[in-house]
């Protein structure tokens, strides 16, 4: 009976957490790496070796906020990698079903009133079909 009990209460206990969510600024970079894990990049060429669908551009921006800031407080922003780009591509083109992307370019727009620098980066996106 004692069993019975602690299988119960233990159901119980676990069900009434199941709807419990994390949220957390880990999220993001998580889903970016699992769903670009998924995404191959290609060259032009290599793609057409294949039977593929386009399934359309992806877009990635970034903004190096202008530091208004008196020199020595400033503090040091790195601008992500080309490589750290390319994953948020990725992850973007799985997010529209691919399974293999074209880098494009990445390109330095104009400064604007809150970038120093604003990066833009683009890609094509893929479902190369497996026969």
């Amino acid at each position: 009976m004692k069993i019975f009990v602690l299988a119960c209460t233990l159901t119980l206990g676990l069900t009434a957490c199941s709807n419990i969510q994390l949220n957390s600024n880990f999220k993001p970079q998580a889903e970016i790496s699992i769903r670009g894990s998924v995404v191959e990049e290609y060259s032009r060429e290599e793609l057409s070796h294949y039977q593929y669908r386009f399934l359309g551009p992806v877009m990635t921006n970034y903004c190096h906020i202008k530091d208004r800031e008196p020199l020595p407080q400033r503090r040091a922003e790195t601008i992500p990698s080309k490589e750290a780009f390319i994953r948020v591509l990725k992850s973007e083109a799985q997010a529209k079903g691919a399974n293999a992307m074209v880098f494009e370019q990445c390109n330095l727009i104009a400064s604007t009133y809150d970038c120093e620098h604003h990066y833009r980066c683009t890609a094509n996106a893929y479902d190369i079909l497996y026969h």
